[in-house]
């Protein structure tokens, strides 16, 4: 992909990456402005596709420690309910059968 020169490149972004999109679909920028218009907003193009792999990446490992969280939390509570009932059966057998 061609350099974009650095007057071009600070000339653009003054304008906005909007203002620059809207410019390029209505054909309205200058002949020698439009070629490093559309270089540069592909250049901003690769680097917010980078930035939204990177976040997948990083959801997907939040959504996979979501995940292990939530099955040593179903674990846990049914730990919790065999210990309950482990529980209410001696309670029981403590009051039907009362030592003296």
């Amino acid at each position: 992909m061609p350099s974009i020169s650095d007057e071009h490149r600070e000339l653009l972004e003054r304008m906005g990456e909007h203002a620059v999109r809207m410019h390029v679909l209505a054909g309205s920028l200058a002949p020698f402005l439009q070629v490093p218009a559309v270089n540069w907003l592909a250049e901003l193009d690769r680097v917010q596709s980078a930035k939204d792999q990177t976040a997948a990446v990083e959801n997907a490992r939040v959504a996979i420690a979501a995940k292990d969280a939530a099955i040593v939390a179903a674990r846990a509570a049914i730990a919790t309910l065999v210990l309950t009932v482990i529980a209410i059966a001696i309670s029981i057998v403590a009051w039907l059968f009362p030592r003296p």
